[in-house]
């Protein structure tokens, strides 16, 4: 009789005040994650924190470490919340990820983003924000119009948001 025992990864999410008003949200995740083997166990750690200075200003910072069998992949990321009005709000943002072995990404490299948006909420339930984005990586991993490869990329997005709920 052939018998197969899968394991599952096992997830731990921590949302806490475990600094204060500092830490919001810890995150882990460790188990197998290849079908049918509970070989290459991935581990994951996610840790989020935020602070806000003022009502007017926000600050939050982002870590991912991760290894997955042989591959290792990290980042970071710093965000900045201004509340200019009640309507207007600013939100730069900024993130590095280094795919140490192409594990994530397919390819290895390292990527920098950053970001502006401007969030405009004239109602409780809707919000229109107006987005800029750089993307660059160390490799040529974006395509130009014509198709050549190129390191790096530039965006712009409008997206609306509507909440059916009162809360905000």
């Amino acid at each position: 009789m052939n018998r197969s025992i899968t394991i599952r990864p096992v997830s731990l999410s921590v949302r806490d005040r475990l600094l204060g008003d500092r830490l919001e949200r810890l995150y882990r995740t460790y188990g197998p994650e290849t079908a049918g083997t509970n070989d290459n166990f991935r581990n994951l750690l996610d840790v989020v924190a935020s602070y806000t200075v003022d009502p007017k200003l926000s600050v939050m910072g982002n870590f991912d470490v991760g290894k997955d069998g042989d591959s290792k992949w990290w980042g970071v990321a710093g965000y900045l919340k201004y509340q200019a009005t009640d309507v207007v709000a600013v939100v730069p943002r900024v993130e590095y990820y280094d795919d140490q072995n192409g594990f994530s990404t397919g390819i290895v490299q390292k990527l920098k983003e950053a970001t502006v948006t401007l969030e405009i909420k004239p109602a409780s339930s809707f919000m229109w924000r107006i987005e800029y984005r750089g993307d660059f990586s160390d490799q040529a991993v974006f395509t130009s119009d014509t198709g050549a490869p190129k390191s790096n990329q530039q965006s712009i997005s409008f997206g609306f948001l509507y909440s059916f709920s009162s809360k905000s």
